[in-house]
């Protein structure tokens, strides 16, 4: 008995050991399930889309520029002689009426000029009173002896004709001394305010010496810069004159922390394109510019120099689908839910990208667009809507981020 078993026992104590090997080799631990694009069809994600209709809209086209006056001059002396008087408003930032006298110049020379030229017209007037005499008296003579042909010197004629002149002369110097007097005065041409001043009382100008800078109260203009897209949006005609058919423009400063609004019409555009940028410049005016539309007290002043934003309205576009800008991918495809729900791409046609909405061309009424932020999707993977938004406006927005989808 004992040999045989020491036969058998190595023998199982080997099948025994194949056996275990057998079973370890063929045993696999579990592994934790790792998201791949297979397994990552089978999740079901949440998202909010919009339900697409087609619009007509006006798109907004928002610009901004600095509010400069229409009208801005430099004041000259038009006469020699020195300041003898400056009105107190006529300093930096003093405000004035049309017709108020800003600045004085002496006028002693220019009164006696008038009376120097009232002296010469006395005499003037009393020569040619005596040359038309003579000439009448000469024409007498020469009819009563029936002389009909008799040449202008021997009736005295030409001294007749001088005299005239010089009377004629002698009236416009009288004239002319009376505008030099008038302008000693120097007067204000328009509503308006002062920039700066460049005169004091006691200096002597001449004619052409610069006084001060002023402008007109009654307008200011802002130019916008548009691109060419844009224009042509707008139907701006590039240097055409709108007064026909004004353009409407928003105009809006922020003034103590509170926007303020004004209503402004493009009148014109710029007669080139800005080499720089390659922008054209609408030119808009505020007819209005020291009342605002929207403040409580309506006093409140468009400031020259201030920097203003505006706003347009694009001309009517038709079969626009208006979306918030994070529904549209870098490559013109916006993410759709299909009717099984299911994920799937399209391809648009961007009309416009404004700062907060896409204006695209090229879905279907009823087409459900995704406005969640989606990251790392694949096209085919089942959809679970939890929101539907209505069409937005161009006005209205979508544009603030919508809640990113989850998985369930």
């Amino acid at each position: 008995m004992f040999p045989t078993a020491k036969v058998v026992l190595p023998i199982v104590i080997v099948i025994i050991g194949f056996a275990a090997a057998l079973q370890i080799t063929s045993y696999t631990p579990q592994a934790a399930a790792v998201p791949n694009s297979t397994t990552r069809t089978a999740d079901v994600f949440t998202v909010e889309v919009l339900n697409v209709a087609l619009q007509e809209v006006r798109i907004p086209i928002r610009s901004q520029g600095r509010i400069i006056p229409r009208t801005t001059i430099d004041l000259s002396a038009e006469i020699s002689g020195k300041v003898t008087e400056i009105d107190p408003d006529f300093a930096a930032g003093g405000r004035f009426k049309k017709n108020d006298t800003l600045v004085k110049i002496d006028d002693r020379d220019y009164k006696l000029a008038i009376v120097k030229a009232e002296a010469i017209i006395a005499s003037a007037r009393a020569r040619l009173t005596k040359a038309d005499a003579e000439y009448q008296q000469k024409q007498k003579e020469y009819y009563a002896q029936g002389l009909e042909d008799v040449p202008p010197y021997a009736l005295r004629k030409p001294q007749y004709d001088e005299a005239l002149a010089n009377m004629k002369a002698a009236e416009a110097d009288l004239e002319l001394a009376k505008l030099a007097l008038e302008r000693t005065r120097v007067t204000a041409p328009f509503d308006g305010r002062v920039v700066e001043t460049t005169t004091d009382v006691g200096r002597y100008v001449t004619r052409g010496t610069a006084l001060g800078k002023i402008y007109a109260m009654d307008v200011v203009e802002v130019y916008l810069p548009v691109s060419q897209r844009q224009a042509h949006m707008l139907e701006l005609p590039q240097g055409t004159s709108l007064d026909q058919s004004p353009l409407r423009v928003s105009l809006t400063e922020i003034f103590s922390g509170k926007g303020h609004t004004w209503s402004a019409r493009v009148v014109r555009t710029s007669a080139t394109v800005s080499e720089n940028n390659q922008l054209l410049y609408l030119i808009a005016q505020v007819d209005t510019p020291y009342f605002s539309q929207d403040t409580n007290d309506g006093q409140q002043s468009l400031t020259i120099g201030t920097f203003v934003t505006a706003e347009l309205q694009s001309k009517p576009l038709t079969d626009i689908v208006v979306l918030p800008r994070q529904a549209l991918g870098e490559n013109k495809f916006v993410w759709v839910v299909d009717d099984h729900s299911t994920l799937r791409k399209r391809q648009v046609e961007i009309a416009y990208l404004g700062k907060h909405n896409a204006y695209i061309n090229g879905l279907a009424p009823g087409t459900r667009v995704v406005v969640s932020t989606l990251e790392g999707v694949l096209e085919g993977i089942t959809i679970r809507i939890t929101r539907t938004h209505e069409p937005t406006t161009a006005t209205e927005s979508l544009a603030k981020p919508a809640a990113k989808p989850s998985t369930l």
